[in-house]
């Protein structure tokens, strides 16, 4: 059904927000794709949470919509994003990455930008970024 609805969005060449984990790389980059040929500016809006944080959100969310995650996937679903998060950028017009803080309860920042225009991602706070994107390599 998602994919129906994306089809029916970019064939209608309207303009929309596409919340996705993006943890499949080949179908987000069909899906990438498919907005370019037609025509679309892209932006894409990165939030780079802490595992255990994401699983209280996400648990969070499903009690409200009793809509509960399997498990399993949501580790997966990180890992996947964040291995292809570097392939995704230079699809994107625009790109901005928060990071969550883990040591602060200061909440998220900005962490690096792709301003339009610009072929390359600016990091403004390597420390932080390169944590929050390598957290994949320790989910199990």
């Amino acid at each position: 059904m998602a994919s129906a609805l994306y089809e029916d969005l970019v064939a209608d060449q309207h303009s929309f927000i596409w919340d996705s984990s993006m943890s499949n790389e080949g179908e987000t980059m069909e899906r990438i794709n498919v907005a370019k040929r037609a025509g679309y500016s892209l932006r894409m809006i990165a939030v780079l949470t802490p595992m255990e944080i994401a699983i209280c959100q996400a648990m969070h969310r499903a009690s409200l919509s009793r809509r509960f995650p399997n498990p399993a996937f949501l580790p997966a679903s990180h890992r996947g994003f964040r291995e292809a998060f570097r392939r995704y950028v230079p699809y994107f017009d625009e790109v901005t990455v928060f990071a969550s803080q883990v040591e602060t309860s200061d909440g998220c920042y900005v962490v690096a930008e792709k301003l339009l225009g610009s072929k390359e991602l600016a990091i403004h706070d390597d420390e932080h970024f390169n944590a929050a994107l390598s957290a994949s390599t320790n989910l199990q």
